[in-house]
């Protein structure tokens, strides 16, 4: 079995795509790909908080931009 690739989050080749996609090969996330998450993750949660429009965060999308959506609704949205 192939060894994980280390999916970075820099500098991900076609290549590599492609043997993920078409032969599975494994993939876990670097350390310090977690770690940006983590910090980009903490950020949106304050920005889903606050009541000052942030685009796609608590406003809809394109010409809905200017749609304001409460916390309860923020979640589906994400989803959606």
């Amino acid at each position: 079995m192939a060894l994980p690739l280390s999916i970075t989050g820099n500098d991900l080749t076609i290549e590599q795509f492609s043997r993920v996609v078409l032969d599975y090969l494994p993939v876990r996330l670097a350390p310090a790909a977690q770690s940006r998450m983590k910090r980009s993750h903490k950020l949106i949660e304050k920005f889903a908080c606050e009541e000052r429009p942030v685009y796609g965060i608590n406003t809809g999308f394109g010409k809905f931009s200017d749609v304001h959506i409460g916390r309860k609704k923020i979640e589906a949205l994400q989803l959606n």
